[in-house]
């Protein structure tokens, strides 16, 4: 884990190139608007009918749907008490540098036994 939180801290914190922070959360909610910034963030041109195939089938009833049988996380109680660990920390360090970390959580209840 002290690999992610290193990550963090020369790419996120001390970049030497541009970067685009994107959430996930802001991803499930506003998809369109999301890409788009991606897109211009990299110089890229909107291709008006491919976003509007993506956004389409988004939603739609013949998009990929995972099966619901997945509905336990994959791991054991050591692994939950690392990424417990391994959040909390990264979530202070992202507080330092002016990151709502408030909005994100992670429900281990769903864990393996």
């Amino acid at each position: 884990m002290n690999h992610w939180t290193r990550l963090w801290d020369t790419y996120v914190f001390k970049p030497k190139m541009p970067y685009q922070l994107v959430e996930y959360e802001s991803l499930k909610s506003n998809l369109e608007g999301e890409l788009r910034e991606i897109l211009h963030f990299l110089n890229m041109t909107v291709d008006e009918k491919k976003l509007d195939c993506l956004l389409h089938y988004q939603n739609a009833t013949t998009a990929y749907k995972r099966k619901n049988e997945v509905n336990k996380l994959p791991y054991n109680t050591l692994q939950i008490s690392i990424l417990r660990n391994w959040i909390n920390q990264n979530a202070h360090i992202l507080q330092k540098h002016g990151f709502d970390v408030h909005k994100w959580s992670w429900d281990f209840s769903k864990s393996i036994k």
